[in-house]
């Protein structure tokens, strides 16, 4: 006679930081159980459950799993990445990213995050972690609140767990990463730039196109050119576009200089535009 495998309850808690933007979302019409959670997202692999603190403050993520084998360092991992994957994007669908509409230099703070497997039988810890993993998160932006339904979030979720949505989980990561270029705004321009060259490679130049269509692709392109090559002499029709944008040029052409103020205003002002209309490609993306 089979007998079935025993199985465990395991459990990643993944804290967020008293300073996390994501402290700033609120879950509306969130159904929180008897242990004060509220389910998230859940498949047949995993549930994913928020704690909220009485003032509707995310406390915490929780990953859910059952395994009929302990292997912390596999489950951890996993958890992990789900978690992290899962948090970038209900940033990038209900809040934003940190270094709008100003740069802001910053540090990331020290979080962990702590594995409990409970054996199923007993309802008591199978295991106890050797070590806890070092993970960051960032400060917020201000003291606004933001506001998600439960059925916005889990379709957000829902739409990052398809099997062939590898890539918007990658382009997010990509944007938010921008936060920590929040000090040097040339870096910041190129790396915009070469996101927006990403997701035109895998989504059949939708992003240019539609620049194209509102006619707003080339100073996109002349702006990070002028930044990325530092002089512009032989391109007419760029040579044109700094005219307009900086004024007429001493010599017979444009050098770029990160500790002239107009390049750094033109650089600020090409970013603040095309950031948002990528990151509302991004939401549109995540069905929001």
């Amino acid at each position: 006679m089979l007998t079935s495998k025993k199985k465990y309850c395991c459990i990643a808690t993944y804290p967020l930081s008293p300073n996390s933007i994501l402290r700033r979302l609120r879950i509306k019409d969130a159904v929180i159980d008897e242990e004060g959670l509220t389910k998230l997202f859940e498949n047949n692999e995993y549930k994913l459950l928020a704690k909220n603190d009485a003032n509707g403050e995310i406390d915490a993520v929780i990953y859910k799993s059952d395994q009929e084998e302990i292997d912390s360092a596999k489950f951890e991992k996993k958890a992990l990445k789900v978690i992290e994957e899962s948090l970038k994007c209900l940033q990038i669908a209900f809040l934003s990213i940190r270094n709008q509409p100003r740069y802001i230099a910053k540090k990331s703070d020290g979080q962990q995050i702590s594995i409990d497997i409970l054996d199923y039988e007993t309802n008591l810890k199978a295991w106890l972690p050797e070590t806890m993993m070092l993970v960051t998160s960032g400060r917020a932006l201000n003291n606004q609140l933001y506001y998600g339904s439960l059925q916005k979030i889990v379709t957000v979720l829902t739409v990052i767990n398809c099997e062939n949505n590898d890539k918007i989980n990658e382009y997010i990561a990509r944007f938010v990463s921008l936060e920590n270029l929040s000090s040097d705004p040339v870096l910041h321009l190129i790396t915009l730039y070469s996101l927006y060259e990403y997701i035109n490679k895998n989504s059949s130049q939708y992003l240019e196109n539609l620049f194209k269509q509102q006619g707003i692709e080339e100073r996109f392109r002349f702006t990070r050119n002028f930044a990325a090559h530092g002089t512009v002499g032989e391109r007419q029709n760029v040579k044109n576009f700094l005219k307009d944008s900086l004024g007429e040029s001493q010599q017979d052409f444009y050098s770029f200089d990160r500790y002239n103020q107009s390049h750094i205003n033109l650089i600020n002002h090409v970013i603040s535009e095309y950031q948002v209309i990528i990151h509302d490609y991004l939401k549109e993306q995540l069905g929001i």
